[in-house]
């Protein structure tokens, strides 16, 4: 699967997260990889989440939240619906379908964001 480069990538946008802002990190906003972690929380739970410096983006409540518009809430409805398998068969979805989803991840945290 082939992915275009867009705005997404630009080297100088920043985000809130000021440690995504660290030339030394892995997670730069310009790279929002998905990731399972477990959630502190009783009882305790899987989640999947984007990492973001040296946070994670928690995908659920992001949902919850209603942060998503139409086009990339259909996207996670992998989460609710694959189980175990959410990431891998959330990575097996079409390239523009991620695409229109990373836009609207990458527009929530960035810098640019936290200002309105």
């Amino acid at each position: 699967m082939t992915y275009e480069i867009n705005e997404t990538h630009d080297p100088n946008l920043r985000s809130w997260v000021e440690s995504a802002n660290d030339p030394n990190t892995d997670f730069p906003i310009q790279n929002l990889p998905f990731c399972d972690f477990w959630k502190n929380t009783a009882p305790v739970s899987r989640g999947a989440g984007i990492m973001i410096g040296d946070q994670i983006f928690d995908l659920s409540i992001a949902s919850e939240l209603k942060l998503f518009d139409k086009e990339s809430q259909g996207f996670l409805v992998g989460l609710y619906t694959y189980g175990d398998d959410a990431l891998q068969r959330m990575m097996e979805e079409r390239a523009e379908d991620h695409s229109i989803f990373r836009r609207r991840v990458s527009e929530l945290l960035s810098e640019r964001s936290n200002s309105n």
